[in-house]
């Protein structure tokens, strides 16, 4: 088992860990990492949330794709949209969609962790700027503006990032090494950069010590065409999951992986397969905690407009 344990008794770092508590805890997916429970620990006269998971030796997607060949990459791909257009059903947002959280099963499946970001949309509700993912490179261009809110439609942009990373072995804007020169790449809507050779200009042809860097895959032309239709500059031209979806069928992804097994476990904590998200009881829950994490000023707020402003 993992045993993930806050660091920081600060009131804002307990208001991140209560919402992945919340939204983990509703969530039973194949694609979606089983939450295990949840125990206070003792630190003094305080206590620390601690969450557990099962142990996922095999690391993270960002770490573990450079070691297979492209060809393999792609049902790990199919796994990530699928684990999102779960989150996306139930009117999740993950909001920091990255190889990072990404976590591979024994059995070499691409499970969805770290909620801590995550927001809920229903109807009435929209998610507010109160926590937006840092991680410029998967940040679609909306969410570097003043007033940005996260949306499926950057969750959709982080997702055509994460494509491009696995494929390629190249970080989203490569040719950028620092966070102001992204950002202003993303003021100005730039696409991501397909790989390519380095071109040797005249100037260099002669010079034996260049170092050429090789250290990258092509992108193919079919999933170049995932990708910048993931990645389009406007939120409302991008690829809806249905879509994605098919699009990736169409690329005939080949998968050698053995059957899923069951979590050792898990049966006991997930009754359900498909479990709908229920607020009200979730609300509940969270009433013992809201008021050491931000007290609800009025009585007429519904606990999706709170837990989007924790």
């Amino acid at each position: 088992m993992c045993v993930k344990v806050m660091s920081r008794l600060d009131t804002s770092a307990l208001t991140e860990w209560i919402k992945e508590l919340v939204l983990w805890s509703h969530s039973s997916h194949p694609n979606v990492l089983s939450f295990y429970g949840v125990f206070l620990e003792s630190i003094g006269p305080s206590q620390r949330i601690c969450l557990v998971s099962p142990f996922m030796k095999n690391g993270n997607l960002h770490d573990y794709v450079p070691r297979l060949p492209q060809k393999s990459r792609l049902p790990l791909i199919v796994d990530v949209i699928n684990g999102l257009g779960y989150l996306h059903v139930y009117g999740i947002i993950h909001s920091d969609l990255k190889g990072q959280n990404v976590l591979i099963s024994d059995e070499g499946r691409g499970l969805l962790t770290d909620f801590g970001a995550s927001h809920i949309v229903t109807a009435t509700a929209a998610p507010t700027t109160s926590t937006i993912s840092k991680t410029f490179r998967f940040a679609a261009p909306e969410l570097v503006e003043d007033g940005a809110q996260p949306s499926k439609e950057s969750d959709v942009w982080a997702f055509g990032c994460l494509c491009y990373e696995a494929l390629s072995r190249k970080s989203p804007y490569y040719q950028y090494t620092r966070d102001f020169q992204v950002v202003a790449a993303l003021s100005r809507r730039e696409l991501v950069k397909r790989p390519s050779p380095v071109e040797v200009n005249d100037e260099d042809e002669n010079n034996w010590d260049l170092e050429v860097d090789d250290d990258w895959d092509p992108i193919d032309d079919q999933a170049w065409i995932l990708i910048t239709k993931c990645c389009a500059p406007e939120p409302g031209d991008r690829l809806k999951i249905p879509a994605i979806q098919e699009l990736i069928a169409d690329m005939k992804v080949w998968d050698d992986r053995p059957a899923m097994k069951a979590v050792p476990g898990a049966d006991i904590f997930k009754l359900r397969f498909k479990p709908d998200i229920n607020l009200d009881r979730v609300g509940e829950i969270l009433d013992k905690l809201q008021a050491q994490v931000a007290p609800i000023e009025s009585e007429d707020r519904s606990f999706v407009e709170f837990f989007n402003e924790l």
